[in-house]
């Protein structure tokens, strides 16, 4: 068959045409669709509380047809995973394809789909939920999407509200409590003393106790422990006093001052081993609660021998000397620092290099040698963190070739004590106190003079003989113990305590108008043990279990998402 080229050249021309219009409708058509291809998401925030439901707008446009949908997926965009909540595929809903996470917690609203609404319900809001999801739509091989961050926003407002009350409620409890320690009758004062002097070896020293004199007449027992130890020391029962063995001779009372609730302790003829805390415990019918007063005798040491007057205080460091001649070094040299008393290894030097794990576990990480000076024969020790125990005779051996060539002895001594009080007993208002002031020797009356004062203010001064008392609050409330002067008893008894004789009282003690000592007592005002425990009871017992059980409440059950 022949066809000629005018016929097949038309025929060319004609497919040409057709195949061109197709491929421009085609075009025409997916413009027209991916224009009308627009998915929305929600134009305002949406907040619901853990345990409620929220709902996640999706929208489109709704000039296509529902059959022209392929697919609407819900998905939740981590940083590291994208998570499946719910989908829509081939016209049907498939919760199946869920997370685990979501099962049974998400839906689509049914009514809504025909209407083109791909709405999310999320319900049970937990608090896991917060992050990114995005709707993404498929239609004829397009997509579009729009996404909605679930963020937290904190509580709800019945949960800020019942919140607010909390602490409106604690705050007027705490203002109450205020009221009530202001107007209550039942306030005293703790007495805080610090003593600027420093009590010698062989000297004596005063560890104040006091007590109201009201419990002198209920069964008082009055005893005073060393702390560490539990050892009596010096005990007051059935209304006499009694030294324990130890102290026989050494602890005593002031007996004239019993009788003015003045339990204070005089311990006599100070030694190296008295150091420590020490405990004055008073029991009383009125109160099962045991009272307490506690005073540290804190050592103040210096290496014997050594020049100057400098001490070192507990928790220092001390450098014990031993110095080798330095042609020793170049044989093999062994060094022991030993206790002298005990023979316990403090420190060892072997084989060119230092043997902590050799040493006394008393010791370990506290003494060491200087190890840059070893070079020069300088094998001194140096012994951290001082410990009353510390105190002793130490000696220092050096051995080459199992021959001793080298030996130098120190001793570390306690010089002095410093004392500081922590606790201390509580005296209400209308009783008396004592502002205690002890020296650690008697001074000569002639010459002597006292001087109590509040701030800028005198309160009580001795002078030429005689005592007296400037101001007039004061007047007939202020007195010293001066039949105790020759044996240093200097303290201050202020009578009828009011409120406003809380703050800080100095002692000056002058002998022919050269300053011998001082010590300071502050009075810090405070309810009485028993009645300030029984007003924050009642005043924020309630409170304080309301805020309990109301915070993990509000913690699990009040924190708030929105929808954006």
């Amino acid at each position: 068959m022949l066809v000629s080229f005018d016929h097949m050249s038309s025929f060319l021309n004609f497919h040409y045409d057709f195949t061109e219009t197709n491929i421009f409708y085609g075009v025409i058509y997916l413009f027209c669709l991916s224009e009308r291809l627009l998915v929305s998401g929600s134009s305002r925030s949406i907040s619901a509380s853990v345990g409620e439901d929220v709902t996640l707008n999706c929208s489109v446009d709704s000039h296509i047809t529902l059959q022209d949908i392929e697919q609407v997926s819900w998905k939740k965009t981590d940083e590291d995973e994208e998570i499946q909540v719910l989908l829509y595929q081939d016209n049907e809903i498939l919760p199946e394809a869920s997370d685990q996470r979501y099962s049974d917690r998400v839906e689509f609203f049914r009514d809504e789909i025909p209407k083109f609404n791909f709405s999310l319900r999320l319900k049970s809001v937990r608090t896991e939920d917060k992050g990114v999801y995005m709707c993404e739509v498929l239609a004829g091989g397009l997509s579009a999407n729009t996404t909605v961050e679930l963020e937290r926003l904190g509580f709800s407002v019945s949960h800020i509200m019942v919140l607010i009350l909390c602490v409106s409620a604690s705050g007027s409890a705490l203002l109450l409590c205020c009221l009530i320690y202001c107007r209550s009758l039942h306030k005293g004062f703790f007495g805080q003393q610090t003593y600027n002097h420093q009590f010698n070896l062989g000297s004596s020293v005063v560890l104040p106790c006091h007590v109201d004199e009201c419990l002198l007449k209920k069964n008082l027992k009055v005893e005073w422990r060393r702390k560490d130890t539990k050892t009596l020391v010096h005990l007051y029962e059935d209304g006499e006093s009694r030294a324990q063995q130890d102290y026989q001779d050494r602890a005593h009372f002031f007996t004239d001052q019993i009788q003015h609730g003045n339990f204070s302790l005089r311990l006599d003829d100070l030694r190296a081993e008295d150091a420590g805390e020490y405990t004055c415990n008073i029991y009383s019918d009125l109160s099962t609660v045991t009272r307490t007063a506690e005073t540290s005798l804190v050592p103040q040491f210096k290496v014997k021998g050594s020049s100057g007057n400098k001490t070192v205080p507990l928790g220092g460091s001390v450098v014990l000397l031993c110095q080798v001649d330095k042609s020793l070094l170049e044989n093999s040299l062994k060094v022991e620092w030993r206790r002298a008393d005990s023979e316990t290894l403090v420190h060892l030097y072997e084989d060119g290099e230092s043997r902590p794990k050799k040493q006394h576990k008393d010791y370990q990480h506290r003494a060491q040698f200087i190890t840059e000076k070893i070079k020069d024969g300088n094998f001194s020790l140096r012994l951290d963190k001082l410990r009353a125990e510390d105190a002793g005779k130490y000696t220092c051996k050096v051995y080459s070739e199992q021959d001793c060539v080298h030996s130098a002895d120190a001793e570390l001594e306690i010089l002095r004590f410093a004392v500081k009080c922590s606790r201390h007993t509580l005296a209400p208002l209308g009783s008396s106190v004592v502002l205690p002031s002890y020296g650690d020797k008697s001074l000569p009356v002639e010459g002597l003079r006292v001087d109590w004062r509040k701030g800028y203010t005198t309160v009580h001064l001795y002078e030429d003989g005689q005592a007296n008392t400037p101001q007039q609050d004061y007047q007939d409330r202020a007195c010293f113990f001066t039949d105790e002067f020759q044996s240093g008893n200097f303290s201050l008894r202020l009578d009828d305590l009011r409120a406003e004789d809380a703050g800080e009282y100095t002692c000056r003690v002058y002998s022919n108008q050269r300053p011998v000592f001082s010590a300071k007592t502050n009075l810090v005002p405070r309810l009485l043990d028993p009645v300030f425990r029984l007003h924050m009871s009642l005043v924020f017992c309630p409170n304080v279990l309301m805020l309990l059980a109301v915070c993990p409440w509000g913690v699990s059950e009040g924190q708030c998402f929105t929808a954006d």
